[in-house]
C-alpha cells in the first residue's frame, strides 16, 4: 500500500489506516483497491482514498456512493465493451490517406453523416472520427467500431460507405448538389453528373 501519492498524513499512518479500513470485510478491500485504480482521474474517489489514508474509515453513506459509482463505471464499461464492433474501413482509411496528401483535416460526407481523420499525432492516430447530424457518434479504430451515442443504424451506414466510398460519394453529391469531400456547391454539369467536382475526386483518388 506504500505506492499512494497523499500528502496529508505522515507515510506510516498513511500505511496503517489502509491497511485497517482494507481488514475490516472483503467488501472494504475490494472498495479500497478499485479506488485506488480509478483516483487518478476521479476526483471523488481521490477524496474518499484522502479520508481512508487520513483517518482510516468511510462513513456508511459514503460506502454506499462509493459502491454505486463503481458499479455505475463497471455497468458503462461493459456495456461500452458490448458495443465494440469490428469492421473494415481500410477502403476509407485508402481515400483518407490519399487526400491528406493535399488537405490537412479531410472530411467526407456522406448523408447526415461526416466522416474525418484523426491527427497523426495524439492517442487517436490513424482513427476516422463520425458524427451524425453535427454530433460526435464515435470513432473507428484499430479495426473497431466505437460508438458514442450513435443513432440508430450508423453502423449499417459505415458498413455501407466502406463497401464502395465512390458509390456513396457520388450518389450524395447527386442527392444535395454538393461535393462528398468539400461540401461545396458542385455548379459544373460534369460535377453534377458525376457527383463529385473534378479537383476533390483526384485529390481523394476517387
Amino acid at each position: 500500500m506504500n505506492d499512494l501519492t497523499l500528502t496529508s498524513a505522515p507515510g506510516k499512518s498513511i500505511i496503517s489506516n489502509c491497511v485497517k479500513f482494507g481488514r475490516q470485510s472483503e467488501e472494504h478491500k475490494k472498495i479500497l483497491y478499485a479506488l485506488r485504480e480509478i483516483m487518478t482521474w476521479n476526483s471523488f474517489a481521490e477524496s474518499l482514498i484522502e479520508q481512508i489514508a487520513t483517518r482510516g474509515s468511510l462513513s456508511e453513506k459514503q460506502m454506499f456512493a462509493a459502491s454505486a459509482m463503481l458499479m455505475k463505471i463497471k455497468q458503462n464499461k461493459e456495456e461500452k465493451q458490448s458495443n465494440i464492433v469490428s469492421i473494415d474501413l481500410s477502403n476509407v482509411k485508402k481515400i483518407f490517406d490519399k487526400a491528406h496528401e493535399a488537405i490537412k483535416s479531410p472530411k467526407f460526407r456522406v448523408d447526415n453523416m461526416v466522416l474525418s481523420r484523426a491527427p497523426d499525432s495524439g492517442v487517436n492516430a490513424g482513427a476516422i472520427y463520425v458524427k451524425v447530424n453535427g454530433e460526435y457518434a464515435g470513432k473507428v479504430t484499430g479495426g473497431y467500431w466505437l460508438p458514442c451515442r450513435a443513432p440508430e443504424g450508423t453502423l449499417e451506414k459505415l458498413q455501407e460507405i466502406a463497401k464502395d466510398p465512390l458509390g456513396s460519394a457520388v450518389a450524395y453529391g447527386k442527392r444535395t448538389g454538393n461535393c462528398s469531400a468539400c461540401g461545396r456547391d458542385l455548379t459544373n454539369h460534369g460535377s453534377i453528373e458525376k457527383g463529385i467536382g473534378p479537383i476533390c475526386a483526384e485529390r481523394w483518388g476517387l
